[in-house]
C-alpha cells in the first residue's frame, strides 16, 4: 500500500504538472483564466494519476513480450483519452466534436510524452543511486573477505 501511495503521488505530480502545461498554452489566447482551473486541473490531475497508478501496479504472472508491452501502453493511452474527453468537454477545456477529440488526444499525447521524460529522468536518478549503493556494498564484501 505505501509503494502505491508513493507511486500515485509521483504521477499525480507529474502529470498535473503536464495537464498544466498544456491548459496555460490553451488558455493563452483568452484575456483571463478562470479562478476554477486550479481546482479542475488538480481534479483532471488525480482521477488520471489514480488510474495511471492502477494501470502500472500490475505485475503478469509469467514475461510477457514487446507486443504486450505494447499493447498495454496504447490501452492506458486510450483510457487517458477517454477519460480526458469526459474531463475536458465536462470542464468546457474541449469541445465535443471531431476536432475537438483530435485536440484532446494530441493533448493527451503531450501529456503522455511529457510524463515519460520526467518520470525516465526520475527513475534513472533513482537506478544510479541503487547501482552506487549496490557497488559500495559489493566494495565493502570484498574488503572484508581480504582481510
Amino acid at each position: 500500500m505505501k509503494t502505491f501511495l508513493k507511486n500515485f503521488l509521483r504521477w499525480t505530480i507529474t502529470i498535473t504538472t503536464g495537464i498544466t502545461l498544456i491548459v496555460g498554452l490553451i488558455v493563452l489566447k483568452y484575456d483571463y483564466i478562470p479562478a476554477n482551473i486550479v481546482i479542475r486541473i488538480l481534479a483532471a490531475g488525480l482521477v488520471t494519476a489514480l488510474v495511471t497508478t492502477i494501470f502500472f501496479t500490475y505485475e503478469p504472472k509469467k514475461k510477457v513480450g514487446k507486443c504486450f508491452g505494447f499493447v498495454f501502453f496504447l490501452l492506458h493511452y486510450l483510457s487517458m483519452c477517454i477519460i480526458m474527453t469526459i474531463i475536458g468537454v465536462s470542464f468546457g477545456w474541449f469541445e465535443a466534436t471531431l476536432s475537438g477529440i483530435l485536440e484532446i488526444a494530441l493533448s493527451v499525447g503531450a501529456v503522455y510524452i511529457f510524463t515519460v521524460v520526467i518520470s525516465a529522468i526520475l527513475l534513472k536518478g533513482d537506478a544510479d543511486k541503487m547501482n552506487e549503493a549496490l557497488k559500495k556494498l559489493d566494495d565493502n564484501d570484498n574488503t572484508d573477505t581480504e582481510a
